[in-house]
């Protein structure tokens, strides 16, 4: 059967399964490259358009193939000379987890992300052990006299230790099963909290083997640890019961180990919730608000249809600004190299930006210096917008208006009509680059026509999409807010603070109910002492200042110790 694509009919040779979720690449339809259009692909050696895949020998030598392969590079195109390019054979398995390759299209993940994950959960699993060996100890002391009389009666240590694992292991694989249940109830919740599609296989060598070991782990930790620790006294300490101190300095110690990991994860929430602020709030040299974008598909690849548009839709009172550029703002499109005209060897690389008229007052970028003046009606005369950080690096001294640099692209001059500010077009994590802006003559699909819009927003979107339906039938209607296309660069730091929140709230619950465990034993095991300083005339507030005195010193011991923990894993 035939397809359209793009006003170009194709023909449905197979259809495959689905994608796997787990894939790093994502598609609907596979085309030829050489079924592309001349435009698209046009043989040259400078283009950057495609991924190669390679199916390699296992007995290569892989940095002599790339040596071989870039040294082909650059006798194709003596343009990568200047630059002294690499080309690197990347291993499909560690694509994932890869990063520093420019025009990688792959689905990513954070390897740091998941090993900060797998560290949080380890020391949530940490605060739950302390917990239960707290209160295990709490309990196995109130049992000591039979300890004491069966060591007394020959046991030996291993013994008393091996009936406290299996007791405690008891424990864990009841929690265990329950612990299951709930993570496949709960997994499509943390699917859409960190949006990925997880999926928990049981029966997989994997789940067993990490399942195993983590029982093991828990087993060891929350089982030997007070067997060792109640069988190192004699049986007669035991059968007396006096080593109340040793154990209140064991259990305290446990408690501000809890304080401090969820006072670490607390400070963390907070400074992540402030990254993803400063994210939101800092200054980015334009203004993105109220500003919405359709792509340059289909009829819109024209600039003459992409005027009317301009010339209709600015009619409508909402809409207060028009213009177009080769690719969202967020985006790197093109790039190339530039050089001053009296300095031919020094050579900048920078990224390209074709725009259309007003560009810059619909985004309210400041100029340092000259303005926007594009001659739209004669294609032969070529100008350009450059940013601050182009000039620097290209050491032009001001006025910089009026100066010609060097397109190594065009192989031609070009005159520089205006210098704006820096601008912060692409995610904060990265540098503002240099930059350079042109005149298009055309958009193709990776375009897009921006609308500032004022008044009443739905009226002018319902405007847009009334004119689109009529004027490119063709193509879906599709509308998107530039500020919540930025929003989405941070989508890991906003997933990162959901999670941790989450896991911190958890920590706070788990660290309180091991408090409370110790605080009922503290005071069940004084309440003679209470009843006496009642008697005596205490009041009930200098009966909990007593009790509270230790814990309140546990908390400051803690967060002295959290404050520079968190401050370097942040």
């Amino acid at each position: 059967k035939y397809i359209e694509v793009n006003n170009q009919m194709f023909t449905v040779s197979a259809v495959i399964k689905n994608v796997p979720e787990n894939s790093h690449l994502r598609f609907h339809y596979v085309i030829p490259v050489m079924n592309q259009p001349e435009k698209w692909h046009h043989n040259k050696w400078g283009s950057d358009n495609c991924t190669q895949y390679l199916v390699m020998n296992h007995n290569i030598d892989k940095l002599a193939v790339e040596d071989k392969l870039t040294q082909m590079l650059l006798n194709k195109n003596q343009f990568w000379q200047e630059f002294n390019p690499k080309l690197s054979l990347q291993p499909l398995e560690e694509i994932h987890f890869s990063s520093g390759y420019m025009f990688d299209n792959a689905q990513k993940g954070n390897r740091q992300n998941v090993y900060f994950l797998v560290s949080v959960a380890f020391l949530i699993l940490l605060i739950a052990c302390v917990n239960f060996t707290n209160m295990f100890i709490s309990i196995t002391l109130k049992r000591t006299c039979s300890t004491g009389m069966k060591i007394a009666s020959g046991a030996s240590k291993q013994t008393i230790v091996k009936e406290i694992s299996i007791e405690v292991l008891l424990y864990i694989l009841i929690s265990f099963i329950f612990s299951v249940v709930l993570a496949k109830l709960a997994l499509p919740i943390f699917n859409h909290l960190i949006d990925t599609r997880l999926d928990i296989q049981i029966f997989s060598l994997n789940f067993l083997f990490v399942s195993t070991s983590q029982i093991l782990l828990i087993l060891l930790f929350a089982s030997f640890f007070p067997g060792f620790y109640i069988t190192s006294f004699n049986p007669t300490t035991l059968l007396k019961g006096s080593f109340t101190g040793k154990k209140n300095n064991l259990q305290n110690g446990l408690v501000t180990l809890q304080f401090v990991i969820a006072i670490v994860l607390i400070i963390s929430v907070v400074v992540i919730q402030k990254q993803v602020d400063f994210f939101k709030t800092k200054q980015l040299g334009f203004n993105k608000n109220n500003i919405v974008y359709i792509h340059t598909l289909g009829e819109f690849n024209n600039t003459q249809n992409i005027k009317r548009f301009k010339d209709e839709l600015i009619k409508n009172p909402n809409i207060e600004g028009i213009t177009a550029l080769s690719c969202l703002p967020t985006l790197l499109d093109n790039g190339g190299s530039l050089n001053p005209k009296n300095n031919p060897n020094h050579k900048v690389h920078v990224e390209k930006v074709s725009i259309s008229e007003s560009y810059f007052d619909v985004m309210q970028i400041e100029f340092l210096e000259g303005t926007q003046q594009f001659n739209y009606s004669n294609p032969e005369i070529r100008s350009c917008v450059i940013n601050e950080i182009a000039a620097k690096k290209l050491n032009l001294t001001p006025p910089y208006t009026g100066q010609f640099i060097f397109d190594s692209n065009e192989n031609s001059y070009v005159k520089i009509c205006g210098v704006i500010k820096d601008v912060y077009t692409k995610s904060l994590n990265h540098d503002v680059k240099a930059c350079m802006y042109t005149k298009s003559n055309s958009y193709y699909n990776n375009g897009v026509i921006l609308l500032k819009l004022t008044g009443n927003i739905t009226d002018a979107i319902n405007s847009i999409k009334s004119y689109c339906i009529v004027n490119n039938g063709t193509i879906p209607f599709e509308c998107n807010f530039l500020d919540q296309t930025y929003d989405d660069l941070y989508k890991s730091e906003i997933r990162m603070r959901k999670i941790l929140s989450w896991f911190s709230f958890l920590s706070v619950i788990l660290t309180s109910m091991g408090l409370l465990a110790m605080a009922y034993y503290i005071i069940e095991n004084k309440t003679k002492e209470i009843g006496i300083r009642k008697v005596n005339g205490a009041k009930a507030h200098e009966i909990i200042i007593m009790l509270n005195k230790g814990f309140l010193k546990w908390v400051a011991i803690a967060f002295v110790i959290a404050c520079p923990i968190a401050y370097y894993a942040m």
